[in-house]
């Protein structure tokens, strides 16, 4: 048996609104883009970037994300990570890491706006 851990833990910023589709076996999947600060030294300078992850929900969380959850709300979310690789219709490999998250702490949002969330 083999040891490891594979998980993301992430605090930041949903940067747009999440969209929600479902499959043709009724699964509901939501997308959400978060950004977390990245702090970097220019010249003397230091700047504040973000980096953007694409995460990625199944089920209850999906739809709870999906109903209750606006572009500039604050998340906490632990992830697990996976390894994704396709070919395009030009057979192309593409290789992602995706974010399949597991659980979501609100920081900010729902609450916010006197929702049931």
């Amino acid at each position: 048996m083999t040891t490891g851990l594979n998980k993301a833990y992430l605090i930041g910023t949903i940067g747009h609104e999440p969209e929600l589709r479902t499959t043709a076996q009724g699964l509901p999947i939501a997308k959400v883009s978060l950004s977390t600060p990245h702090a970097r030294k220019v010249d003397d300078a230091w700047i504040d970037t973000p980096d953007w992850h694409r995460l990625t929900l199944f089920n209850r969380e999906a739809e709870h994300v999906a109903r209750y959850a606006h572009k500039g709300d604050t998340l906490a979310v632990e992830c697990a990570i996976r390894p994704q690789k396709w070919a395009d219709k030009d057979g192309i490999t593409h290789y992602e890491v995706a974010l399949v998250v597991d659980r979501v702490l609100w920081l900010s949002g729902p609450r916010g706006r006197g929702s049931d969330g």
